[in-house]
């Protein structure tokens, strides 16, 4: 009588499955940094959009973590700064500059010496 072998062996079996299961935790691995970015992106995004809205004159106070705004009052002018954490450790500071009493028309309109009017 003549036996025949079909299948696969225990030692391809197991070696299939130690191969599958090294994959698996690798895409997993991958998904998980890839989550953890966007994640980063999406707090970073809401960040800059709220400090947007914090140089305003008359902003609110900031509810989002990672946001701090200040303003300096000098001559009139109101100088608003907005600082944005990240989660890496990096700062970013923007500011603005707002003068209530400054019309730029005014002075460009105006005659000028310098512009060959008079």
């Amino acid at each position: 009588m003549t036996r025949r072998n079909s299948g696969f062996s225990l030692v391809e079996t197991l070696v299939a499955l130690v191969l599958f299961s090294l994959a698996l935790s690798g895409l997993l691995g991958w998904q998980r940094s890839l989550m953890l970015g966007l994640r980063e992106q999406h707090q970073m995004l809401l960040r800059w959009r709220e400090a947007e809205r914090l140089l305003e004159v008359q902003a609110p106070a900031s509810t989002v973590p990672g946001v701090i705004r200040g303003e300096t009052i000098k001559e009139g002018c109101v100088s608003i700064w907005v600082m944005i954490s990240g989660a890496t450790g990096g700062n970013t500071r923007l500011s603005r500059l707002h003068c209530p009493g400054f019309n730029t028309g005014s002075a460009l309109n105006s005659p000028s010496p310098l512009r060959g009017e008079g």
